[in-house]
């Protein structure tokens, strides 16, 4: 999991301080402007031009004007997220590094991920944990910038009857990449397991064009969903429990973005993409009968998409999100997608999500996050004891920041989910919980606890307990 402040396998989908402006005189014009990023992070102003003379007894000259960057869209710190920035020494602050231009997104920030912060965020638009840098250097980027990102607990969670219930663990071990070898392209990716690996071009200022194995925009997810009250990652999961969402959620395709607004008072976005979609896994319907010691109906796998492994049909998945952000205090964002998950040759049988999300900051330290989603799969009639079944989830998250530098966070999380409507069984969920943390720069402890109140017969875990320390550097 990638994580930000919203977590996970997260460490995550999944959700402020104050800004950083380093202006360095360079051959007597030029100013460079560099920007804190995501999780926290906020400009505190445009760039200014210069006054600085040039030669003397020479008037003074200005240097070419940039258009103001849009703020950052940051998501606050999650339990399963990055170690997310706070306050640091200005001697401690890593020089800045060559950024997108305005308009311009990337799956993950990197510089992000580190960046000391002061100030207040804003509520998030983005379609991961990080949001894209705004303003860039003309040069681009010389060297690729490298994250390794990890995490190590001692948790409580008696998941399998085969593991112990009490032990150290650690979910994450990602190593990130981006490139930017100009100020119109860049390249971003996870190395070690390959989760996602995309390059993004701006074809205008306001249109951005993204390919290779994309993030998929869909709720406000950081990078893990949450829907059912805590991250939903497989790393919970116990018995036959299916997946709700894939842990990270990306696709071999192609995607689209227009900003369609960016101002300090309406800020909007619209996201397009094509991608291969979900794949069929016969035998693996919770409905008795439906398995393959019955019918083997078809049923659709949602624990990832195609990735690497190649695509099962000609049929593409196609989506689209749109998101909005009204005074820095309100967002509000709606998505849909729409795929053919059986195998090729066999008759098409689809399935359609819908979501919509609202993001509510009405203190600069509090931040409520609330999401829904429904699904309906289409199925085998002949096989299967209805021709369709309906899937959903909820979550509704409070987050405050508070102490020294709001170093300090407390995230109270709630949520239900079911996989499948026709059934009761282990997948389905009714979570609340609470993590408490606190940053320090790339060192972020976490305590975190959730409770699952939705008790079925063969689920054997309903409390997890952590206490873990989330690295990046």
């Amino acid at each position: 999991m990638l994580t930000s402040n919203r977590e996970g396998n997260g460490g995550a989908r999944v959700f402020g301080a104050r800004g950083v402006i380093v202006v360095t005189a360079l051959a007597g014009l030029a100013i460079g402007v560099a920007r804190a990023e995501d999780i926290g992070v906020e400009p505190n102003s445009a760039p200014r031009t210069s006054n600085v003379r040039t030669a003397p007894r020479t008037a003074p000259r200005k240097a070419p004007t940039r258009a103001a960057a849009r703020p950052t869209v940051p998501r606050p710190i999650q339990d399963e997220t990055t170690a997310t920035a706070a306050s640091a020494p200005a001697a401690r602050t890593p020089a800045p590094r060559p950024t997108y231009r305005r308009g311009q997104e990337q799956a993950v920030n990197l510089d992000a991920l580190t960046t000391p912060t002061a100030a207040p965020a804003a509520t998030s638009t983005a379609h991961s944990s990080y949001a894209a840098p705004a303003a860039a250097p003309a040069g681009g980027g010389i060297l690729p910038n490298f994250k390794f990102y990890y995490d190590f607990m001692l948790k409580s969670w008696k998941g399998s009857s085969s593991e112990s219930d009490f032990t150290f663990d650690s979910y994450h071990q990602r190593l990130m990449v981006e490139f930017t070898p100009t100020p119109d392209l860049m390249f971003g990716g996870e190395i070690l397991d390959k989760k996602y690996f995309e390059t993004d071009y701006m074809l205008t200022s306001r249109l951005q064009v993204r390919w290779g194995r994309i993030w998929i925009p869909f709720d406000d997810m950081s990078p893990h969903n949450t829907f059912g009250g805590r991250i939903n990652t497989s790393e919970f999961r116990q018995g036959n429990e299916t997946a709700f969402l894939p842990d990270i959620w990306a696709d071999l395709g192609i995607g689209f973005k227009l900003t369609l607004a960016d101002s300090s008072a309406v800020s909007s976005e619209l996201h397009f993409y094509v991608v291969n979609g979900f794949q069929e896994a016969r035998g693996r319907s919770p409905v008795q009968g439906e398995d393959s010691t019955g019918t083997n109906a078809a049923y659709p796998s949602f624990d990832g998409t195609s990735g690497g492994a190649g695509d099962n049909n000609n049929d593409k998945a196609i989506g689209a999100r749109w998101h909005g952000l009204f005074g820095r205090r309100f967002g509000l964002g709606a998505s849909v997608y729409r795929d053919v998950y059986t195998n090729k040759g066999e008759e098409s049988r689809g399935l359609l999500i819908l979501g919509t999300d609202l993001q509510l900051r009405p203190t600069n330290t509090t931040e409520i996050r609330l999401g829904y989603t429904t699904m309906r799969v289409s199925l085998d009639p002949t096989a299967s004891s209805k021709d369709s079944y309906m899937r959903g989830g909820t979550y509704a998250e409070l987050g405050q920041k508070f102490g020294t530098d709001n170093r300090w966070k407390f995230l109270l999380r709630a949520g239900s989910s079911q996989n499948d409507n026709r059934v009761v069984d282990v997948s389905d969920k009714t979570i609340v919980g609470f993590t408490l943390l606190k940053n320090f720069g790339s060192v972020e402890p976490q305590l975190t606890y959730f409770r699952d109140l939705h008790q079925v017969p063969g689920k054997i875990a309903y409390n997890y307990g952590e206490f873990r320390i989330v690295t990046v550097f």
